[in-house]
């Protein structure tokens, strides 16, 4: 999400809103991401009240259920001592269950997302805490391929520096 801050930068603990801001503006953008692809490639609606409707049902559960899962841990680690491990988030993602079932209006779906929830949210900070490698270590912080930048090698592979003086490059 660019230069700003950065959830795991500080203790759960500790700047509660920062962590709030940075759940809602990440999951607010994931999800508006996949709203506009279903819109355009799976549903075709028809109606611009169609379209936003479509829009928000992807949008808010999932934002609010981040913002939620991340207050909810920050909330439980102060309440336990300011501990920083991987039961802030279990409680958290188990939080998130109240969204999903009001919002499916199925209790047995709402829980079975809040506990996969849960699980998902506990494994990203045991994945944090642990330093094991969740994204492969081709993809940098700027979502650039790393061995793409000009004409390197990369294992038996090799990229082409292209730029638009390139007489190979196709205009469009």
């Amino acid at each position: 999400m660019g230069h700003g801050y950065y959830f795991y930068e500080t203790p759960d603990y500790d700047n509660c809103v920062g962590k709030v801001w940075w759940a809602t503006k990440f999951s607010g953008s994931l999800m508006s991401a996949v709203a506009v692809t279903d819109i355009i490639f799976m549903t075709r609606p028809r109606t611009w009240e169609y379209c936003s409707t479509r829009f928000f049902r992807f949008v808010y559960p999932f934002t609010a259920s981040c913002a939620l899962a991340a207050s909810v841990s920050c909330t439980v680690a102060n309440l336990r001592g300011k501990k920083d491990d991987c039961y802030n988030h279990i409680a958290g993602g188990l939080a998130t269950t109240v969204i999903y079932t009001g919002f499916l209006k199925n209790s047995g779906k709402g829980v079975a997302l809040g506990v996969l929830s849960a699980f998902a949210y506990g494994m990203f900070k045991r994945c944090h805490q642990e330093q094991w490698m969740i994204w492969p270590d081709w993809v940098t912080n700027e979502g650039e391929v790393a061995g793409m930048h000009g004409g390197e090698n990369w294992g038996n592979l090799t990229f082409p520096r292209l730029n638009w003086d390139d007489p190979g490059r196709r205009p469009w």
